[in-house]
């Protein structure tokens, strides 16, 4: 995660990356990253951050928040002032990788002297047991705002924003349907998706 030296000009995103928390799920210890990009050169070069959540047992030192429902890490990143988006997940472990085969095109802006939660993202894994093996039958994340919950732990991380984040939920429209928003009201934790077409193998 980038961060700039003192006295440039920048803003910072927060969120919270992480996994749904199925029990029989977590077995598979799989990791993601997401990939940010400036839309545009900015002072010469594209400026870019990458998001990684390393998979830890919930409940471990590891993760800075369990619940029944999901566990994880919160995140900060500054960046040069400038349109940004989100560009793609990679998600690894095992010796497998799956990645989206085409650009998303997940918008944000960064202004100076500014900081926004940008929201929560889970990774989600079903996977179905067939007779002599196992397949992965859906792996995507949903977007939830969990900012009542990671705002707090936000401010009072060792690279935690100069100020309090302002709420700024990124659209995933575009992501469809590897990244989902999350509704509580109307999903539930096991099925929250149709099946996502990744690129699987090494990516180069």
């Amino acid at each position: 995660i980038p961060k700039l030296k003192a006295g440039s000009p920048n803003g910072c995103i927060s969120g919270s990356v992480g996994r749904v928390n199925v029990e029989s799920m977590n077995q598979l210890k799989k990791s993601f990253m997401l990939l940010i990009y400036s839309t545009e050169k900015i002072d010469g070069k594209y400026q870019f951050a990458r998001i990684f959540y390393a998979f830890s047992n919930p409940g471990s030192k590891g993760n800075d928040y369990t619940s029944d429902d999901e566990f994880g890490n919160v995140f900060t990143a500054c960046l040069k002032p400038g349109e940004y988006h989100i560009t793609a997940m990679e998600v690894n472990g095992a010796g497998s990788r799956y990645w989206n085969p085409e650009p998303f095109d997940i918008r944000f802006r960064v202004d100076d002297n500014a900081s926004i939660y940008i929201g929560s993202f889970s990774l989600f894994i079903e996977e179905t047991r067939l007779e002599k093996s196992r397949r992965i039958t859906a792996l995507n994340l949903r977007l939830a705002d969990r900012s009542a919950r990671d705002i707090p732990l936000i401010m009072a991380n060792k690279n935690k924003p100069p100020k309090l984040p302002v709420i700024s939920l990124v659209d995933p429209t575009s992501a469809y349907p590897f990244i989902v928003k999350y509704n509580e009201a109307t999903q539930s934790k096991t099925r929250i998706a149709e099946e996502a077409e990744f690129q699987i193998g090494n990516r180069k």
